[in-house]
């Protein structure tokens, strides 16, 4: 954990690079520049040649952009990944589909036009699985996930896949990314309205559980939300630590892991309402706990979509 002045330093950095990126891109909303960023690194390399896919390649994006990527075993456990100078350190005892999303990720923070800058000041930079989502760090989610669905390719591929978590299945490997960023793009990019949450479980003090094989399921710990994506065509906040109402599909797939046993089991409810987020019409929602067939799982994906309005 960081220490105050040195967080305090961090989130100055964070809002400097923010204003910088958008200054650069001459437009007013964050999003938008970081997406026409990631766009053009997209278009930059494909006039060099085939950049072929799906799956793309993330180690070209990389090379492209002067990053020499190294696997390691010196990573701590909770580290993904480590940022130097023209280098990429990724953890070699995460999956390949959590190495990839680590890589695209580390690509967008060089989208940043201070970028160099900050990794020479603080010589290197690592990177965990995200706890917390800084407008910082959701830029570069934003980001990774241009780069690993590039928009044209991902909007062919949805229109063949069908709808719900199993499409968001059969994208994911197709792209070989992870479910739940395969989820996030389907609400970026469907032309139905779909809202992706994840949620995962908090201690009684507020704290995130991290749960392993010592202490096992907890069926009965409050989940709360931790990352959300929103069609554009909808104009809701999700709040932050949103927790789900007792009985809905993500609070379904949570406390009945152990009686999915080993297996994938998506929780389904054809009209489920989220007043919580101003959501009093029925919508479809399904929810599944990852990582997927896992006893021991560390969040629920839940999907809502609708096709009213």
């Amino acid at each position: 954990m960081l220490h105050q002045p040195r967080h305090r330093e961090r989130k100055t950095a964070e809002i400097r690079s923010i204003t910088r990126l958008v200054d650069a891109e001459r437009v007013a909303n964050p999003d938008t520049a970081i997406r026409m960023r990631a766009r053009r690194l997209i278009e930059d390399i494909r006039s060099l040649g085939p950049w072929d896919g799906p799956p793309f390649e993330m180690e070209d994006l990389a090379s492209f952009q002067s990053l020499r990527v190294e696997r390691t075993f010196d990573l701590r456990p909770t580290q993904d990944a480590c940022v130097l100078p023209g280098c990429v350190m990724l953890n070699v005892h995460k999956p390949p589909t959590r190495q990839r999303y680590s890589l695209a990720h580390e690509i967008g923070h060089t989208l940043f036009p201070d970028y160099e800058e900050s990794v020479r000041t603080a010589g290197r930079f690592y990177r965990q699985h995200e706890t917390t989502e800084s407008r910082f760090e959701r830029l570069c989610q934003i980001a990774a996930s241009e780069l690993l669905f590039p928009k044209e390719a991902f909007e062919q591929c949805l229109r063949d896949a069908g709808s719900g978590l199993p499409a968001a299945f059969r994208l994911a490997e197709e792209f070989a990314a992870s479910v739940e960023a395969a989820a996030r793009r389907v609400a970026e990019l469907s032309p139905v309205p779909h809202l992706a949450l994840v949620f995962r479980p908090v201690s009684g003090d507020g704290r995130w559980l991290n749960l392993d094989g010592a202490i096992g399921h907890s069926p009965h710990a409050p989940l709360e939300v931790i990352g959300a994506a929103v069609s554009p065509r909808l104009r809701l906040k999700v709040p932050s630590r949103l927790r789900p109402a007792n009985g809905c599909v993500a609070d379904r797939a949570w406390k009945r892991v152990s009686l999915a046993g080993k297996k994938v089991a998506i929780q389904s409810n054809g009209a489920e309402v989220w007043p919580q987020i101003d959501l009093h019409t029925p919508w479809h929602a399904e929810a599944v706990t990852l990582p997927k067939g896992n006893p021991i799982p560390r969040e629920v994906l839940a999907l809502l979509w609708t096709t009213v309005g």
